[in-house]
């Protein structure tokens, strides 16, 4: 099972109250574990574990939204990084997701403000566990976050190209990869790179859905914030801004490297632009 049990969350409530609390005390994750969205995210685990039957009253919906999102897009980027493993993987969804997508089944199980707290056991290392986390929503959204990560920090590399980093999450043989050095080739000949001091140029991934998974092809649909003001370096000013916030859907395939991303679509810019025309 991928979540655990209503009955294993409370069998196991120390193990799991101990997980929390050393996951609230990295600063990497909760700067600030005091602030609005780590106070909901902690009364969630109580509620879920049990311990407390208030409810949360104070927010309206769209705060509430607002702190979910805070909360995975932190967690999602903390899960990413590479260092010791963790045993337990915390996940806050909304109730109208986790039954569509029949993550808890039990009517019992108890959400706060329209909320549910899941949490998947890590501390079985097989392959089982593996396979089960490899073939996740969750995963799948790592692998994209991952991609949209590898596809700036190829821009911030420039002139430099280093396609290794890049094969970790996109196919060679996809058009998304081929479409992504093809780009970098170009901007390299042009000499603009986004190295240059005081650079502002930055992105954000702000919304993520797996929309299906059919067997090894998967498609998930994202909103992203790009922001790249490309530098000339021969004309040594700034040559062109891209600011741009689109939406994008992503063919995945599962390899026998495991999920790469194939292709990368979205509606062509609102401008003309030299970069991130064809993915």
């Amino acid at each position: 099972m991928e979540f655990l049990t209503l009955e294993q969350l409370r069998e196991w409530i120390g193990e799991i109250r101990a997980a929390f609390d050393s996951l609230m005390e990295n600063q990497t994750l909760a700067v600030r574990k005091h602030a609005r969205q780590w106070q909901f995210f902690r009364l969630c685990l109580e509620r879920t574990l049990g311990v407390s039957p208030g409810a949360w009253s104070m927010d309206r919906p769209q705060q509430l939204a607002q702190f979910k999102f805070e909360v995975e897009d932190k967690l999602r980027r903390f899960y990413l990084r590479y260092g010791r493993p963790v045993d337990f993987v915390f996940s806050l969804v909304h109730r109208r997701d986790a039954l569509r997508d029949r993550l808890v089944v039990d009517p019992q199980y108890p959400h706060t403000a329209g909320y549910y707290l899941l949490v998947r056991d890590r501390r079985d290392s097989g392959e089982a566990a593996y396979s089960t986390l490899a073939d996740s929503r969750a995963y799948l959204e790592r692998v994209i976050a991952s991609c949209i990560d590898a596809e700036f920090n190829a821009y911030q590399e420039l002139p430099d190209i280093d396609e290794a980093p890049l094969l970790r999450w996109f196919r060679r043989e996809g058009g998304a990869y081929r479409d992504l050095v093809h780009t970098l080739t170009q901007l390299k000949r042009r000499g603009w790179v986004l190295t240059n001091p005081c650079n502002p140029s930055t992105k954000r991934l702000l919304a993520i859905e797996v929309k299906e998974i059919r067997g090894n092809e998967a498609v998930v649909r994202t909103t992203e914030y790009w922001y790249l003001r490309w530098w000339s370096t021969i004309e040594q000013k700034y040559r062109y801004p891209y600011r741009e916030t689109n939406r994008h859907t992503y063919i995945l395939v599962k390899t026998s490297d495991g999920w790469r991303v194939e292709e990368n679509i979205h509606p062509a810019p609102r401008s003309s632009t030299p970069h991130r025309q064809r993915k």
